[in-house]
């Protein structure tokens, strides 16, 4: 239909109306469309939370569970108890000194040295301590000459005494039993009257006697 000139072509308003409607329609199917056809995307904290099953199950699990140490206290520490001190006195400490015994025996001197008149100087310096002396002699036998003195003497208390206190004064020698026959000129006759027998060796002969200790 051809317009006519001068009246411009002019829209009914009930068409305009009835095509806004259906624009609006399909717009809001689309977005329904849209909508349903899309997979839903986690948030970002829901992707990082921890399940609540796990988390039940970490905080109520005894397993997993520390159990608490004990507090370290510390010990204090006991020094050694120490005794008390105590002053023990000791009985003090004696030497067993003999009596000296110079009487109830004599005593006799055989040179078993070699030296000329040793037998007759101890004789005499033993004379000196108020031992009573027989006359000096020589040894004989498997005596005749020895290197070291001895001193004799028989199993009498008074000559074991008196045969103690000439080895004090000869330098603390030992005492032996008296042999039979003693080893002098004349053997066991030869010693007289005495029970004492001083075998004088070389290595007291034609010295000085010692003396008693600290003498």
């Amino acid at each position: 239909m051809a317009s006519m000139p001068g009246h411009p072509l002019r829209t009914r308003p009930d068409r305009v109306s009835t095509a806004l409607a259906t624009s609006a329609l399909l717009a809001t199917l689309l977005v329904t469309a849209c909508s349903d056809d899309s997979p839903t995307v986690p948030s970002r904290s829901d992707a990082t939370s921890t399940p609540p099953s796990a988390t039940a199950s970490s905080s109520t699990d005894p397993a997993s569970t520390p159990s608490p140490e004990p507090p370290i206290t510390a010990t204090p520490s006991t020094p050694p108890s120490t005794p008390p001190s105590t002053t023990s006195t000791l009985p003090p400490v004696t030497t067993t000194t003999f009596p000296f015994v110079n009487q109830g025996t004599s005593v006799i001197v055989a040179n078993a040295a070699d030296v000329p008149g040793a037998a007759t100087e101890y004789t005499d310096a033993l004379g000196d301590f108020g031992f009573t002396m027989e006359p000096p002699t020589n040894g004989a036998g498997n005596e005749e000459i020895i290197e070291v003195t001895r001193i004799y003497a028989t199993s009498d208390p008074t000559s074991q005494a008196v045969a103690l206190s000439v080895a004090r004064v000869m330098g603390e020698l030992p005492v032996e039993r008296m042999p039979t026959p003693a080893p002098i000129e004349n053997a066991t006759e030869g010693l007289g009257a005495a029970t004492v027998l001083v075998m004088l060796g070389k290595d007291l002969a034609g010295r000085p006697l010692p003396g008693p200790p600290g003498a």
